[in-house]
């Protein structure tokens, strides 16, 4: 069989589907959330930067479990296990 025009076209929608169904199998895979660093002095920092680009007067209008939610995590206790 020789070359054709008509082949050479398939072949290349052929490995273009290909492509797709690999692109979104490993979408798939990935997770959603890209994970950030844990370490407190990141997660403090990160906390302090989010609270600071609140406005004062949200501040004042949070209520207080907004408030605790904003509250720095690595401060809090430690759980007894």
């Amino acid at each position: 069989m020789g070359f054709s025009a008509a082949l050479a076209r398939q072949k290349l929608r052929d490995a273009a589907k290909l492509q797709q169904q690999d692109a979104a199998a490993d979408k798939e895979m990935r997770p959603a959330v890209a994970h950030a660093s844990r370490a407190p002095a990141f997660l403090r920092e990160a906390l302090r930067r989010d609270r600071d680009a609140l406005s004062p007067s949200l501040r004042r209008r949070l209520t207080w479990q907004q408030a605790l939610c904003l509250a720095p995590l690595v401060d809090l206790p430690r759980l007894k296990q």
